[in-house]
């Protein structure tokens, strides 16, 4: 979910456009499994710090798009996550289900629509519009 985020937020909000790539999903991936397969304990700021910092924010050069994207990071990677009915918009719109397989996160995730995207995004309804506005003149 984060990296889809981070590649669709220059639509909305950040300044300049930012080349995610799918090596820097892998590469998070690749982090997550290595710090969690042997731990116990989950270090929810070494890892917002690993991705948010290093994978991520590395290729970020204005600190308000980085600050942004941290945000984003702290709302998806935090102990609430792993609670029953936690939410990823401030509607309610999008909850983290608790499922067992891949296979029903995948179905979940395909049946999501959600009638607010800048809302998962983090984005004032009226920036939304001001942008538009600015983008078709």
């Amino acid at each position: 979910v984060f990296h889809s985020i981070a590649q669709e937020r220059h639509v909305f909000s950040f300044s300049k456009h930012y080349e995610f790539s799918d090596a820097d999903l892998i590469s998070s991936v690749r982090f997550l499994k290595f710090t969690l397969e042997d731990s116990e304990d989950v270090q929810w700021d070494g890892i917002n710090t690993a991705i948010g910092d290093s994978i991520y924010g590395g290729k970020i050069i204005e600190p308000t798009d980085k600050k942004s994207l941290s945000a984003i990071l702290k709302m998806l990677l935090n102990p609430g996550i792993l609670k029953e009915h936690y939410t990823l918009s401030e509607r309610g719109e999008l909850n983290v289900p608790q499922l067992e397989k891949c296979e029903d996160y995948i179905k979940y995730v395909e049946k999501v629509k959600l009638t607010s995207p800048e809302d998962l995004f983090g984005i004032e309804q009226g920036y939304v519009c001001e942008r538009t506005l600015f983008q078709s003149n």
